[in-house]
């Protein structure tokens, strides 16, 4: 994926940009290839799921979804996932 969007940097700053552009669920994605990359930056990528999964739960009207999202949100803050789930 990274050789897609032209390396680890340019992946990683898009991952960055489409969080910005509040467009959350590109973000969440984005975040999930950059945590895999050897060369990734875990951190950052833990950081942008977070806020990507409370801007989802924000936008929800239907109770369950919202829920779901901060869980999970809360979840991985606390440390409570273990990196496989990161």
């Amino acid at each position: 994926m990274a050789d897609l969007a032209g390396g680890t940097e340019t992946l990683t700053r898009q991952m960055e940009a489409t969080l910005e552009q509040e467009d959350y669920q590109r973000a969440l994605e984005l975040s999930d290839h950059v945590k895999w990359l050897e060369d990734g930056d875990r951190k950052l990528a833990r950081k942008v799921k977070i806020e990507a999964l409370r801007g989802l739960a924000a936008r929800e009207y239907n109770a369950p979804n919202p829920n779901y999202y901060l869980s999970y949100a809360n979840d991985l803050e606390s440390g409570q996932l273990s990196e496989i789930w990161f």
